[in-house]
């Protein structure tokens, strides 16, 4: 039996003009764990909804996404969204890197903000200003 794929869209589909035009007609994609993909088209091919689907930003008008298997509409979606990383087009990259450079900067940049929500959760009396001691600082920052 192969393994349960961490993303999956089966028969998606996704229209915001009721059904004359779709944004997403009939996709279906399985990303094992691990895995890398890049989604490439042209202006208006339905990347952006795509990932919009995956992460719960929209619905599909049809098909089913899923999630390590379960599907999307029943998980909590701040949690889902915590548990992918991913890399948007536009004015979230930045132009003078290479798609690789921005990658790492976004994986950097998340690890950073979950380290902040991981510390804020485990000292809830502290602010986000407030000092820390460098040992603690030290053992917060290696646990990235």
């Amino acid at each position: 039996m192969p393994p349960i794929p961490i993303i999956e869209l089966t028969n998606v589909a996704k229209s915001f003009d009721d059904g004359r035009t779709h944004a997403l007609h009939g996709i279906s994609l399985r990303i094992e764990a691990g895995g890398f993909i890049a989604l490439v088209g042209t202006s208006g091919s339905g990347k952006t909804t795509a990932m919009k689907m995956i992460n719960r930003l929209l619905d599909p008008d049809r098909g089913q996404v899923r999630f390590e298997g379960a599907a999307v509409e029943s998980l909590d979606a701040p949690t889902l969204r915590r548990g992918i990383g991913y890399v948007f087009q536009g004015i979230g990259l930045f132009p003078h890197m290479t798609i690789g450079e921005n990658w790492n900067c976004s994986i950097l940049w998340n690890c950073r903000a979950a380290m902040r929500r991981d510390f804020l959760m485990r000292y809830p009396a502290a602010s986000a200003s407030a000092p820390v001691s460098r040992g603690r600082s030290r053992r917060d920052h290696a646990s990235c």
